[in-house]
C-alpha cells in the first residue's frame, strides 16, 4: 500500500468583528392615542469578556440626551453568554447591589449575583 502525503494550505479570509459590535439607533414608535415617542434600541449580536465594546455608559447616555422614552435591548441574533455579562450588562439600567439573579446549586446552597459598582442613573 503506497501512501503519499500532501499537504493542503488553507487561508482563512480577513474576519471583521464590526457587525459583532453593540450598536444603538432610535425608533419612533406610535402611540395608540395617535402620537409618537422615541425608543432607543441597543443590538447586541454577542457578549464579550466584559460589557460588551461600544455598549458602555457612553452609549447608554447617548440615548439619553437623545430623550428616548425608553431603551429596548435587541440579543435575537446574540448566541448568549456568561452569566456574569448578564449581570454587569443589567447594572446599566438598576441601582448598585440590586440582586439580577439566584443559582440553586446542587447541594441546595443559593448564591445571588447582585450589580456590583456599576452605576445605574447615567
Amino acid at each position: 500500500m503506497n501512501r503519499s502525503h500532501k499537504d493542503i494550505i488553507l487561508t482563512r479570509d480577513e474576519v471583521s468583528i464590526k457587525d459583532s459590535l453593540a450598536s444603538a439607533h432610535i425608533i419612533e414608535h406610535r402611540l395608540p392615542g395617535g402620537g409618537t415617542e422615541k425608543l432607543g434600541v441597543i443590538d447586541s449580536a454577542r457578549f464579550f469578556t466584559t460589557i460588551p465594546p461600544r455598549m458602555s455608559p457612553k452609549l447608554v447616555q447617548r440615548l439619553k440626551r437623545e430623550n428616548v422614552a425608553g431603551i429596548i435591548l435587541d440579543f435575537r441574533n446574540n448566541g448568549g453568554g456568561l452569566l456574569d455579562q448578564a449581570v454587569d450588562l443589567t447594572g446599566l439600567f438598576v441601582k448598585q447591589h440590586t440582586p439580577v439573579v439566584q443559582i440553586r446549586r446542587s447541594d441546595g446552597y443559593i448564591d445571588q449575583l447582585d450589580t456590583d459598582d456599576t452605576p445605574a442613573d447615567l
